[in-house]
């Protein structure tokens, strides 16, 4: 069985956690990873990675993931870009606003980097049904 290769626009600013990114979200495991430290960057590497999926740090420097996500799927040829949050600041339940927005969910910080992969694709094969 072929897995689809996922093509993933990750923004987080914290260098280790990208590294562990880049170790754990590999063509082997389906996904084709493209990293931005901020959300600036990641306004220039959209257009011409053309990812499938957002996976967006909370608190990123200059403004939130939350409000890169919105900025984003206000144009609108990214109007239909699902969205995956990755926050260490994680209640016992997702602010209802996150979830309004149109993301896919909230993955906590710390993740458990061997399933990462995992939750990524069952968030996003689950955004249809």
């Amino acid at each position: 069985m072929t897995t689809e290769i996922l093509r993933v626009l990750c923004v987080e600013d914290d260098p280790d956690i990208r590294l562990l990114l880049e170790m754990v979200l590999t063509p082997s495991q389906g996904f084709e990873l493209c990293l931005a430290e901020d959300a600036e960057q990641a306004l220039r590497d959209v257009v011409s990675f053309n990812p499938d999926l957002l996976l967006l740090d909370y608190m990123l420097p200059g403004m939130t993931g939350l409000e890169f996500f919105r900025q984003l799927r206000s144009q609108p040829h990214w109007a239909a870009l699902p969205g995956i949050l990755l926050t260490a600041k994680v209640s016992n339940s997702t602010p209802a606003e996150w979830l309004q927005s149109g993301l896919l969910g909230v993955i906590a910080k710390p993740f458990d980097p061997l399933s990462l992969a995992g939750q990524l694709r069952s968030l996003y094969q689950g955004r249809e049904t």
